[in-house]
């Protein structure tokens, strides 16, 4: 208030840098002191806010402070312009490592280096930063010696300072849960999210999974999850919904998949997979004939004039997906259980035909329905039908 009345025609600016780091216990409250001291500031103030998107912290200063007078500017790491300038920054870094320590006439990293720098931080500063931290601390300790293998080192040894901060937010987020059904959750939802073929919006996701802890439980609130992870799942600011599709940065794929996780947050691709075709088998075992209601079979796709209404009320989200991708989450299950094997069966000789009538309405009954059963047919060979498939 002082400093701005000191010049009224002089703007003054206030940066609040990270607020999502406050106490998550207070962060709510602190939110809503600012907002209200925002309101009462001079019209030559202007305020800064650093933070992930926490719903905590938009809902306070959205009910205090007119929308028309606050600015989103969200930094979205994928986004063309990110993924330049994060190459901007690691070319300006590598050229002065090269010229520190002399390497020119090496030829290191060279064009190829620099873009598989840029690729694996995938528009992510603080991958780059780590990244350029880790060669130069290699160099210091070997020389030149390390120089041919540092690339790939890198995302084995060098990326600590990235996964210590993705851990941080994973014990900020569950900080006094302890409840098992929790971080198997976690791990349902977030090993789906990852071996996915194609990326499914919440609604989608919760449909196919349906999660319960009991059977007379309530669906899990899928997007109440990623609401409370949306700084590792969601880009942009805007509201969670049905219609959201979450994602997972590369280095954050990297580091839940990996040791480095801790075992209550790391993610089996395998029981992950088997989770999803389990799901995949149960949906494809719901189709029957005719399951759009056209009536007239013989029908060509373009003369049933409202077939994509039809295919959204008839077909939703989750079941096109399973017809779509099930054989390809098959192949990379672990051992395979009785109950997969008698879903597969149950599909096998009850709702094959249910399933190609359903790819050839969805139009991929040329384009991808052989290559599915191509695939499944090799998998049940071995883990359905080891004596007798091909009798």
């Amino acid at each position: 208030m002082v400093a701005s009345s000191v010049n009224p025609l002089q703007p003054i600016i206030v940066v609040i840098d990270a607020l999502d780091e406050c106490d998550k216990t207070r962060l709510a409250q602190t939110a809503k002191i600012i907002s209200k001291a925002i309101v009462d500031l001079p019209s030559n103030a202007k305020v800064l806010i650093s933070s992930r998107p926490e719903s905590a912290i938009q809902k306070r200063f959205l009910s205090i402070i007119d929308a028309e007078l606050v600015k989103h500017i969200y930094l979205d790491t994928l986004a063309p312009t990110s993924i330049r300038d994060v190459k901007v920054f690691l070319v300006d870094k590598i050229q002065e490592i090269v010229e520190e320590y002399s390497l020119e006439d090496l030829g290191w990293p060279g064009e190829h280096g620099i873009q598989r720098l840029s690729d694996q931080a995938s528009g992510l500063f603080i991958w780059a930063v780590t990244a350029t931290s880790y060669i130069r601390a290699e160099i210091d300790a070997f020389g030149t010696e390390r120089l041919p293998q540092l690339m790939d080192q890198l995302s084995v040894n060098g990326m600590d300072d990235i996964n210590l901060l993705y851990s941080a937010v994973l014990e900020k987020t569950y900080t006094g849960r302890t409840d098992p059904w929790v971080f198997h959750i976690f791990r349902q939802i977030i090993g789906s999210i990852v071996v996915l073929q194609e990326p499914l919006c919440l609604v989608g996701l919760k449909d196919l999974l349906a999660l319960r802890e009991t059977e007379t439980s309530e669906p899990v609130d899928v997007a109440h999850f990623v609401r409370q992870l949306r700084s590792v799942l969601v880009a942009g600011i805007d509201d969670i919904s049905d219609r959201t599709v979450p994602r997972l940065h590369k280095s954050f794929f990297d580091f839940i998949t990996s040791e480095r996780a801790d075992p209550r947050f790391r993610v089996n691709t395998v029981t992950s997979n088997e989770l999803i075709s389990m799901q995949c088998m149960r949906q494809l075992n719901s189709l029957r004939r005719d399951i759009c209601d056209i009536e007239h079979l013989a029908a060509s796709n373009d003369e049933i004039s409202n077939l994509p209404a039809l295919i959204d009320n008839c077909l939703p989200i989750h079941l096109r997906y399973a017809c779509r991708f099930w054989s390809l989450h098959l192949p990379q299950t672990g051992v395979v259980g009785e109950n997969l094997r008698e879903l597969f069966r149950i599909f096998f000789y009850q709702h094959l035909l249910h399933w190609i009538e359903a790819m050839s309405l969805l139009g991929h009954v040329y384009s991808s329905a052989f290559l599915l059963l191509d695939k499944a047919e090799k998998w049940a060979d071995v883990s359905v039908f080891p004596e007798n498939f091909h009798d």
